[in-house]
């Protein structure tokens, strides 16, 4: 049972006697101080770019010593679009960045170390998932999955994750019933389809329960390489080169305020966005 405030109401997401472990259990954690690092130059790019757009790029539109007021506005516009940069390549390469990593743990699974251990090592394709990233502006947000869709992701150039969410059939049927103005609004809630979890038994063991993270890595691990091998794919050593440190998960209920229902393997809810 969930403790209770004083006006009777539960107090969601909290030990009690008989739960060791929260709902929502975190099961890595980054680390503030990498997080403040990522956050400080993602503040930075965007202070740049505002000044430059605010204060350099009036100027020299309204430069004096240039009469053509074409070739002012060139370089007003250009000296914008170049600010912008830094911004833009920041954004995309901390996209992924993973701060947290919660999974949604059922009573059963919650009253001890070893029952939570059990859960991990069998755990249901419907386990609910969320990952805590940062926006273009380093404030949180959240996107959550499903364990069973996700994969991971091959080491490669210009490659800033190691775990996907895919964009698959499903996922386009629909999206084709949102309207116009649902998918404005996703865009702009900036939802995360690709993540980057740091390789480390550190950021298990901040998180207290370590193990649990590591046995959900090597679960997206052994999915994607059955999925590689269902398509009759060459690339299994793409799912070894990706260490079970590398993956993690977080769940939909508690902070995002969204009820999982039980699902079959290849149903997703229309309530997960």
């Amino acid at each position: 049972m969930d403790a209770k405030r004083p006006g009777g109401v539960a107090a969601p997401n909290r030990p009690t006697k008989e739960r060791r472990y929260p709902s929502e259990l975190l099961i890595y954690d980054a680390g503030d101080t990498r997080t403040a690092w990522v956050s400080f130059w993602k503040g930075m790019a965007l202070l740049q770019f505002g000044s430059t757009a605010v204060f350099l790029a009036p100027i020299l539109y309204h430069n004096e010593n240039e009469p053509d007021p074409n070739i002012r506005l060139l370089q007003a516009v250009g000296v914008a679009l170049l600010g912008a940069i830094p911004t833009a390549l920041l954004s995309y390469m901390t996209a992924p960045y993973v701060r947290q990593v919660y999974l949604h743990l059922p009573t059963s699974a919650a009253r001890s170390r070893e029952s939570l251990m059990a859960f991990a090592r069998n755990l249901p394709p419907s386990t609910a998932l969320k990952f805590q990233t940062l926006r273009i502006f380093p404030l949180q947000k959240h996107t959550s999955a499903y364990l069973f869709e996700l994969r991971a992701l091959p080491p490669r150039r210009l490659r800033f994750a190691n775990i996907e969410l895919p964009k698959n059939d499903v996922w386009r049927r629909r999206q084709a019933e949102k309207s116009r103005w649902q998918r404005v609004k996703e865009f702009l809630y900036e939802r995360r389809f690709k993540f980057y979890v740091k390789e480390g038994r550190a950021y298990t063991v901040r998180s207290g329960v370590p193990g649990v993270w590591e046995a959900v890595a090597k679960r997206i691990q052994e999915q994607t390489l059955n999925e590689v091998k269902r398509v009759g794919q060459k690339s299994g050593k793409v799912v070894q080169s990706v260490k079970p440190t590398a993956l993690y998960y977080k769940p939909f209920t508690g902070q995002t305020g969204i009820n999982l229902p039980k699902i079959e393997l290849n149903e997703r809810p229309a309530a997960i966005q």
